[in-house]
């Protein structure tokens, strides 16, 4: 499968009004399910990608940047109205324009990992708790950083 994506990201305060981007990616994924007693899939996928700054006259302090990365995921199905899912993934990010403050040019290196499950309690309703963890490590220490996040997501389908 192959797939691409085009998005315009846009800060709402003006401050960082320099830090808007226009987003394009794509990339190929494969998925196959495995025969076990429990139905299990796996997913890999690669995509490349670019950020170019939305606005040439409010330069990003860094410049575009180009990005490789990539991802596996798991899944099975213990009973019919629940799914457990894991992923891991990792990106590397070369900004294009030496950054004046730190004369040095930007090198990002993103790691994610995923866990998280999907409960059907009733028809068309489902829950979603998911815990994940970013690391992104940077040449330029100020943009190194760790996030952890904690989601619950409650869904309804309409159809």
């Amino acid at each position: 499968m192959f797939f691409g994506q085009y998005a315009q990201v846009r800060y709402a305060q003006v401050s960082q009004a320099n830090n808007d981007v226009n987003q394009w990616v794509a990339g190929a994924g494969w998925v196959t399910q495995m025969t076990t007693s429990l139905p299990t899939m796996l997913s890999l996928s690669a995509y490349m990608g670019n950020e170019t700054e939305a606005d040439r006259t409010r330069p990003r302090v860094d410049g575009d940047k180009d990005f490789l990365g990539l991802r596996a995921g798991w899944q099975i199905s213990p009973r019919s109205d629940v799914d457990v899912f894991a992923s891991v993934g990792v990106q590397s990010g070369r900004y294009q324009r030496v950054n004046i403050l730190y004369a040095n040019q930007r090198v990002d290196e993103l790691h994610e990992v995923a866990l998280g499950g999907v409960w059907r309690f009733a028809p068309a309703w489902s829950l979603k708790p998911q815990i994940s963890w970013t690391n992104n490590h940077s040449n330029l220490s100020v943009n190194d950083y760790q996030r952890y996040e904690l989601s619950l997501l409650v869904r309804r389908d309409f159809q």
